[in-house]
């Protein structure tokens, strides 16, 4: 089995358990999923074989993030088309019921009946409410770009400062052809 193919395997049961241990905790990372995630720097061809397993996995872990997004997505679709349907009918048992002048209508376990619901207000033309009846509120938004700006162009901001971090960029090592055909690939 040549060094790809078997990162390629490893990283797959890698992710694999990272996401059957976070499936079962419920997305709490506890000790078991604190070990898988462990990095521990080995050196020589182990290293460059933890960095191809590694590297792999994560971009695994960000595929299943996005399948679990789009899962999220189209499970909302359902709940809000369900909460739609549950009021499309609702409100045709209602008009049915209002049609036929009744107050209640019964099934042989279930009963439907109208009531009348505490009166609610209906602001119509917010333009004509009285000024007694409204109130200001003020909100407070901090414009980070601004902010970002000024410290950029050497300016002081009290309270702000410009943070340089640092993330992991995971990308394909340039490999020559003569490299490949001397691993066996």
């Amino acid at each position: 089995m040549t060094p790809i193919s078997q990162s390629l395997i490893e990283s797959q049961r890698l992710a694999e358990k990272i996401e059957t241990l976070l499936l079962e905790s419920e997305g709490e990372v506890n000790e078991n999923l604190e070990q898988l995630l462990g990095f521990q720097m080995e050196s020589g061809e182990a290293l460059k074989r933890q960095v191809d397993n590694v590297g792999l996995t994560i971009d695994r872990l960000e595929s299943l993030h996005d399948f679990y997004t789009k899962k999220i997505l189209a499970l909302n679709r359902v709940l809000s088309s369900i909460e739609t349907a549950k009021e499309r009918l609702e409100k045709n048992v209602m008009e049915s019921i209002q049609s036929s002048n009744l107050e209640a209508i019964r099934g042989h376990h279930i009963e439907m009946k109208l009531r009348n619901n505490p009166p609610s207000v209906d602001i119509y033309d917010q333009s004509l409410i009285p000024e007694q009846f409204i109130e200001i509120t003020m909100t407070s938004k901090i414009k980070k770009n601004d902010i970002k700006d000024a410290l950029k162009n050497g300016c002081e901001v009290p309270g702000a400062r410009l943070l340089s971090r640092r993330s992991l960029k995971i990308a394909e090592a340039k490999i020559k052809l003569d490299e490949l055909s001397s691993k066996g690939v």
